[in-house]
């Protein structure tokens, strides 16, 4: 429970403080907010959905999404996986 607390903490921080530090020269915000999606999204249902829904309609971001996923560490493939627009949740 602690830890599902600090990975939704961190990750909405990691979003936030990404988001006007992606204007910069250097896009370390665009890092930041990733791997705060990719925390949020560990847990959120909500997050998956959203994530799942802008990887369906931007298939060129979803190619790339796909294309990181042998090289990823373990959960992001987690989370590459449980946001795939053609992930099924056996529904």
């Amino acid at each position: 429970m602690v830890r599902r607390q600090l990975r939704t903490i961190s990750g909405w921080i990691l979003v936030v403080f990404g988001i006007p530090i992606a204007i910069s020269p250097i896009p370390i915000g665009l890092l930041m907010i990733l791997a705060g999606l990719a925390l949020l999204a560990r847990d959120s249902k909500r997050v998956q959905e959203w994530l799942r829904r802008r990887r369906y309609c931007n298939r060129g971001f979803d190619t790339k999404v796909r294309s990181v996923r042998p090289s990823a560490p373990q959960f992001v493939r987690h989370v590459i996986d449980i946001t795939d627009p053609d992930y099924s949740l056996g529904e």
